[in-house]
């Protein structure tokens, strides 16, 4: 894994596998004190990953508030 120093943050790429896709994310900030990773729905739902019944709720919270994600499990990464 390439992790570079851009504007201060610490960002690399990551490719995540779902039912037989896969998507390449850049420029993935890596929050190194966060208790959860957190994809936006809008990027992976071009694979095929989106909110269905039965999904694990998650509250995240932080300095901007708090925030509700779904949670998945995928194939690989």
């Amino acid at each position: 894994m390439r992790i570079n120093s851009i504007d201060g943050l610490l960002q690399t790429s990551m490719t995540i596998c779902y039912r037989g896709r896969s998507l390449t994310i850049d420029n993935l900030v890596i929050d190194t004190g966060a208790a959860h990773s957190l994809l936006s729905s809008d990027v992976v739902s071009e694979i095929g990953i989106r909110f269905e019944n039965g999904d694990r709720l998650l509250r995240s919270f932080g300095i901007g508030g708090d925030e509700y994600s779904f949670q998945k499990r995928v194939d690989q990464i």
